[in-house]
């Protein structure tokens, strides 16, 4: 156990490759820290994943399923643990896992140091588990074997709770989610906040905001994009746009009819969010998220940001100053926010200047010197314990 840092040979792991969000700009960005580092996932989809798509990924039985259900992971929820554990991490020295399920289960050696950067503990076994089972997308013809989904998040839940105990040490997205980590696994963790490629929205030069609102992610139930709408259906004076897709587009829908102030604008590609993000009056953030990388997009853009004060936003916004926050998930809420929000007047370069510090390089840097230190002491406790009389090592 006398490697140096950079000698060492790294595995990195994924929850799944199926679709590009958060957490899988946090293995790009892995990826750039250890570019010689093989990756290895449950599921992969490679049409989806651009970035990853030219590295050689290692993959588990699921990846047999054809495309169209790898695209679906929640369908392989019971069968997630055993894909995980059938990976083989033995000839690695550093797994680096991003995890907000799975990934942190790997199995490694006792010679491996297993560092997980867990984007939150397995929502839908803990905190939202009864709002899960209640929103779990089936189709009708299958609405009776929904009396069996309890039953497994049980079993699932013991799962994680064991493999939980596996990594060596733990990084969090927030204080939000350090807080979550030590409640549910009892584990102690190190704040890095997400990455976010600052210069992307701040080489756009600052212009003249425009009279909409904007709102941007995967078209899911938890986002709450419900009550937006709400709050919009009764401001038809103002406008709101929402960009993103998900399996929640035709609820949503149907909940905006004959509302023509509010626009779908379905996936943005990434070289026109800038423009959009700039460009509004204020961007909107109604859900309880870990950390929120399209809130700091937006702060980096130069938007204030409407956002639940509650997860990570508490600790990435200060009211009055690059945001105002709201208390409660309602339309009412929303609306007595967004009236605030047109009251006041924001300093578009002060907004900017505080995503800086969440830039995409400040976290490659921080993570690579945090992995290093632990390593540093992973392997001097290992060469005390190799080198102590077994008579001493009670």
């Amino acid at each position: 156990m006398n490697k140096k840092f950079d000698q060492l040979r790294v595995a990195i792991v994924a929850d799944w490759l199926t679709n590009y969000g958060g957490a899988e700009s946090v293995v790009g960005s892995f990826m750039r820290i250890f570019p010689k580092a093989d990756i290895f996932t449950t599921l992969f989809v490679p049409e989806e994943m651009k970035a990853i798509s030219q590295k050689k990924v290692h993959t588990s039985f699921l990846q047999k399923f054809p495309k169209f259900l790898r695209k679906k992971h929640q369908i392989f929820l019971p069968l997630l643990p055993k894909a995980i554990e059938s990976l083989d991490l033995s000839s690695y020295d550093l797994v680096l896992s991003s995890s907000s399920f799975v990934a942190k289960g790997c199995l490694t050696n006792p010679e491996t140091l297993h560092i997980c950067y867990c984007h939150t503990p397995t929502r839908y076994l803990w905190d939202d588990s009864q709002k899960y089972v209640e929103e779990f997308p089936v189709p009708k013809g299958l609405k009776w074997a929904m009396r069996f989904l309890p039953k497994m998040l049980s079993r699932l839940r013991i799962w994680d709770h064991l493999a939980a105990e596996r990594p060596d040490d733990y990084i969090a997205n927030s204080e939000f989610i350090a807080e979550r980590i030590e409640k549910y696994y009892q584990k102690k963790s190190t704040v890095i906040e997400p990455p976010v490629d600052i210069k992307r929205f701040s080489q756009h030069r600052i212009v003249k905001k425009k009279n909409y609102y904007l709102a941007v992610g995967r078209l899911t139930p938890y986002k709450r994009f419900d009550l937006l709408i709400e709050a919009f259906r009764r401001l038809p004076q103002k406008k709101l746009k929402i960009a993103g897709k998900g399996p929640d587009f035709h609820r949503l829908l149907s909940i905006a009819k004959s509302a023509p102030n509010i626009e779908f604008l379905g996936f943005v590609p990434d070289e026109k969010l800038p423009e959009l993000m700039i460009c509004a009056r204020a961007f909107l953030f109604p859900q309880i998220e870990d950390a929120g990388i399209s809130l700091l997009e937006a702060l980096a853009s130069g938007t204030p940001v409407i956002a639940l004060k509650k997860g990570g936003a508490k600790t990435l916004l200060r009211d009055g100053e690059n945001g105002i926050f709201f208390e409660y998930q309602t339309p009412e809420d929303i609306i007595v926010a967004i009236s605030r929000c047109e009251s006041m007047k924001f300093d578009a370069k002060s907004i900017r200047k505080s995503a800086e510090k969440y830039d995409r390089n400040a976290f490659e840097k921080r993570i690579k010197q945090h992995c290093e230190e632990k390593w540093n002491e992973f392997s001097e406790n290992s060469r005390i314990i190799s080198t102590t009389p077994r008579g001493d090592q009670k």
